[in-house]
């Protein structure tokens, strides 16, 4: 499939450079990186990928095997952003104009991100012969996902190395409850209430617990005794910040990644699992697993 893809993509005249891995968290880009393929698909623009080699940058072939073109060129990082603030300049209109004549492409992220980003795309239905996909936004992003995220070897040996530790059961249902600095974005739902939902679909009791707040697996284990609870979370970790986690070092980073890389794994391989649609990691998971996701805020997949 990944070379039916390469042959379709680079047969459109136009191009977008699109920025991965410097503005937001991981699955933050990764669910725009699939957003915008899907859009260029559909109207015929050659995608590439400009992946920062900047601290604290997440470059895409740390974790990933490439799937298209790739520049790493720092005239990026200042001119290629999602979002342009302000009236721009007269010099850095004239520099943006350059860069696409002299590296020869159309469309900078931010030219495009309303246009994948908007509700009316998300409703749009895809007929991609080439690649199989005739049906709605997760119909097709569940294909483009399997082109995609395919891990780099050693990547994969890493985050291997996570899921055994866990020794699940072949029997599990999986849990996201986020907390930290998500309720500065919306609502974050208590640990009762996830289990209230969990208890409403199934009784299964062996339980994948993804959260960056160690307080809700004491919570689970001490409420609901019954349970098996299985966790990637520390004791230590007491609610994710964007910004602190961008100042810590880039190995401690890695792990970071590489262990979120191996529960979202975990989820994705559940009977059935539960989070918030309005969650980068819940809106990846509702691509991936359509009805096998249920959430919490929302009775379907939203794109917000």
């Amino acid at each position: 499939m990944i070379d039916r893809y390469d042959t379709l993509n680079n047969s459109f005249e136009k191009t977008l450079i699109f920025r991965f891995g410097d503005q937001a968290g991981f699955f933050s880009e990764l669910n725009n990186v699939i957003l915008a393929v899907l859009y260029c698909l559909d109207n015929r623009i050659r995608f590439a990928l400009y992946t920062s080699e900047v601290s604290p940058a997440i470059h895409w072939n740390d974790y990933f095997q490439p799937f298209c073109e790739q520049t790493t060129s720092r005239k990026h990082l200042i001119h290629n952003k999602r979002s342009l603030s302000g009236r721009p300049s007269l010099v850095r209109s004239v520099m943006r104009t350059w860069m696409k004549r002299t590296e020869g492409f159309d469309y900078f992220t931010y030219e495009l991100w309303d246009k994948f980003r908007s509700q009316q795309f998300a409703k749009r239905r895809f007929t991609i012969p080439a690649l199989e996909i005739d049906g709605s936004i997760l119909d097709a992003t569940r294909i483009l996902i399997g082109i995609i995220v395919r891990y780099q070897q050693r990547a994969a040996e890493q985050i291997n190395h996570v899921t055994a530790s866990l020794d699940l059961p072949d029997e599990y249902v999986g849990l996201h409850i986020r907390s930290g600095d998500k309720t500065r974005e919306a609502k974050v739902f208590s640990a009762d209430e996830y289990m209230a939902l969990l208890a409403r679909h199934t009784r299964v009791r062996n339980v994948f617990v993804l959260t960056d707040d160690f307080g809700n697996v004491e919570h689970l284990r001490r409420r609901y005794a019954d349970y098996a609870f299985f966790t990637t979370c520390r004791p230590e970790e007491r609610g994710y910040d964007f910004g602190a986690f961008q100042r810590r070092e880039h190995d401690a980073r890695h792990s970071e990644y590489v262990k979120l890389l191996a529960s979202m794994d975990v989820l994705r391989q559940a009977d059935v699992a539960f989070g918030s649609y309005r969650t980068n990691p819940g809106m990846f998971l509702g691509m991936c697993m359509g009805t096998g996701f249920i959430g919490i805020d929302s009775d379907e997949w939203v794109l917000w």
